[in-house]
């Protein structure tokens, strides 16, 4: 998996102000291909029950984990 214990722990929290209400939170795609460059991150935000005006909580999540990132590429410079 080409995710840092720094990016893995911005990205929960990022997602957590979100929805701390998610069962599971799962990286697919690219990334998990350890001989792989680049690529954005595939999530997948799992619950254990419906959830209200998901569409806006999708909208949400582009930029807490950008902002998490930026913080935490600036940190570890």
């Amino acid at each position: 998996m080409r995710l840092s214990p720094q990016n893995i722990a911005a990205l929960r929290e990022a997602i957590g102000s979100i929805a701390p209400d998610a069962a599971a939170i799962r990286l697919f795609g690219s990334r998990l291909d350890d001989n792989a460059r680049g690529g954005d991150v595939d999530l997948m935000i799992d619950f254990d029950h419906p959830v209200e005006h998901p569409a806006a909580r999708k909208a949400a999540i582009p930029g807490q984990s950008r902002q998490a990132r930026d913080q935490t590429f600036a940190k570890h410079r």
